[in-house]
């Protein structure tokens, strides 16, 4: 599939590439080779380019993309490479995203437990209730 990042006064990338994701104002999107025609509007941030395994960041300006089959064409007022420090940065929010997921999935875990709990005393109440005032 053909991409291109186009600015106001020049072609800033072209080139073959196996799959770019774009980061929209709906959240992320991936698009691959025979994607359905669609536009996008682009928020600022990477785009996160697939070119044979070589993985290559770009930080672009918000704007806008429109894809076809085997086409995706950026629209956008600026856009510079990203380096290694924008990969660590990257990796380092998918760390603290990944941990707060878990310390929340920890503390939902524990608030249903706590909820059993509770409930279960509840039903035991009722229940001895019933057998002392049954008829």
């Amino acid at each position: 599939m053909k991409l291109e990042i186009l600015l106001p006064d020049k072609v800033f990338f072209e080139g073959i590439i196996k799959e770019v994701v774009l980061e929209t104002t709906e959240g992320k999107i991936g698009i691959f080779s025979g994607h359905e025609n669609t536009s996008l509007s682009l928020i600022k941030g990477n785009i996160k380019i697939n070119q044979d395994n070589n993985i290559i960041f770009i930080n672009i300006d918000e704007g806008y993309a429109t894809v076809k089959k085997d086409k995706v064409s950026i629209f956008t007022m600026s856009a510079t490479y990203g380096d290694d420090e924008d990969l660590e940065k990257i990796n380092t929010d998918i760390r603290i995203k990944e941990s707060i997921e878990r310390k929340t999935s920890k503390k939902n875990h524990l608030k249903v437990e706590i909820l059993i709990s509770k409930t279960m005393k509840q039903l035991k109440r009722i229940d001895t209730f019933d057998k002392n005032h049954s008829l």
